[in-house]
């Protein structure tokens, strides 16, 4: 009778053991894209049979300590590796792609002087950089002697008189870049620009 109470004993903790190796299994990831610096992200779902679970990045560009959140947020592009642990400290990690190719805008502007001293037919255009920004655009020039702005969705700004401008470009999450441009009376075709 004793062996037969020590075998069920030992059965028990086997089936106890068992039960405990519960393991983590990742079933999905849900990913946004990085569309502005560090604004992308991913959702965890995963399941275990010893809760509750832990969710980390233990490497790439950004590393996170465990924490209760199936959720990152703030996060570039790049490949991260995720790990979900659970109570046994059981893992499951995989790897995770967070896109994006957000750049900053940024533009290249040209000035065209007017035809004649005192004609005010110059014309500044903004010149988008290719793959920056996002768009909708919005371009403003300054003149800087009058403070008078013009704000439009187009870049190119004419009838304008001989004096110093102040181009603006913002893109649709409100980053802007911001460049100098000059208009003379000469009619030389096109004035050096200058970054502010």
């Amino acid at each position: 009778m004793k062996c037969f109470i020590r075998y069920l004993v030992l059965v028990c903790l086997l089936v106890t053991c068992n039960w405990l190796k519960a393991g983590v299994i990742i079933d999905s990831i849900n990913t946004t894209a990085s569309a502005c610096v560090n604004s992308g992200g991913f959702t965890v779902f995963a399941h275990t049979g010893a809760p509750p679970l832990l969710y980390g990045i233990i490497d790439g560009p950004l590393t996170v300590p465990l924490q209760n959140s199936n959720t990152f947020t703030d996060l570039g592009p790049g490949v991260y590796e995720l790990q979900v642990i659970n109570f046994n400290n059981e893992a499951d990690t995989q790897f995770v792609s967070v896109f994006g190719n957000y750049q900053y805008p940024d533009f290249l502007p040209q000035a065209f002087n007017t035809s004649c001293d005192h004609n005010a037919d110059g014309i500044i255009t903004g010149g988008l950089k290719p793959q920056t920004g996002l768009a909708p655009f919005i371009w403003q020039l300054t003149n800087n002697t009058t403070g008078a702005a013009i704000t439009q969705s187009s870049d190119t700004f004419q009838n304008l008189a001989a004096g110093s401008y102040t181009l603006t470009l913002t893109d649709a999450f409100n980053n802007t870049a911001v460049h100098a441009a000059f208009v003379n009376n000469t009619p030389t075709s096109i004035q050096v620009i200058s970054n502010i």
